[in-house]
Formats: C-alpha cells, structure tokens, sequence
C-alpha cells in the first residue's frame, strides 16, 4: 500500500503517480496548501467548489472502502479479529502516548 499525495495544481490525468497506482490497495490524499490558495486572488467560491469536490471524492471513497471491507467481514470471524487486533493497537499506542506524558 503506497500513499500518494497529489496538490491542487498537479492534478491531471497524465499525472505519472496516478498512473503507477495500484487502484485496489494505494491511497490518494489531495491537498493544496495555503500559499497556492492565497498568491492570486480567486472567486471565494471557486476555492469553496474545489474543495468540496475534494471532499466529495474522499468520501465516495470511503464509501466504496466500506462496502469492500462489508464484504470481507462477512466471512468467519474476520470483524472479531479486526476489532481485537485494532483494539491491541490502540490501546499500544494509548499506552506509549501516556510514557511519552510521564517521562516529561
């Protein structure tokens, strides 16, 4: 699983990190930073439309994220080893953050 970052500005469908990504297990995470969004003066709503698409795209892919895991923890006990697995990891990293609190 490889996490591809993609700004505002590089988005194209020639882009070579969208070519190269495996669609089933890479993540894409679109982002513009503040200068990019600042430098020349744009319409309020032309930023307020691009991000909402932005937004729009995440969660579509949340969506078909969740009905492929729908689909995987209906088999077995594959829910029942997740949540134990991700609960172990979770309370590890729960348990370091508060080592870190102690030690300073």
């Amino acid at each position: 699983m490889r996490l591809v970052l993609v700004l505002g500005d590089q988005l194209s469908p020639n882009l070579s990190a969208l070519r190269k990504t495996d669609k089933a297990t890479d993540v894409v995470v679109m982002a513009e930073v503040m200068g990019e969004a600042t430098y020349v003066p744009h319409h309020p709503k032309k930023i307020a439309f691009t991000f909402m698409a932005m937004s729009f795209i995440c969660l579509m892919s949340y969506g078909l994220l969740a009905n492929k895991a729908k689909n995987w923890f209906a088999h077995g006990n594959r829910a029942t080893w997740f949540n134990r697995t991700l609960g172990s990891v979770f309370i590890a990293i729960g348990a370091g953050v508060l080592t870190l609190k102690l030690e300073r």
